[in-house]
């Protein structure tokens, strides 16, 4: 009897570990998704061209001549 609670006790023990490292892999895939999202924003962000209004509610991008 005391076999089978100690095993009970370790199989216990092993799935609490298994959990809490599955729990923090998840959060590290998460913090480099949510990093790697950001970086992809921001050079998209990077790569658009600003927009303004003239004041006659038409918009112009930034450094484009008139014709």
């Amino acid at each position: 009897m005391a076999a089978l609670s100690s095993a009970i006790t370790v199989a216990n023990a092993l799935y609490g570990a298994l959990g809490t490292t599955g729990q923090s892999a998840i959060e590290v895939a998460q913090g480099k998704v949510d990093v790697i999202a950001d970086a992809a924003s921001k050079k998209r962000e990077a790569r658009e061209p600003a927009t303004r209004t003239n004041g006659q509610g038409m918009t112009s991008v930034a450094g484009a001549r008139a014709t």
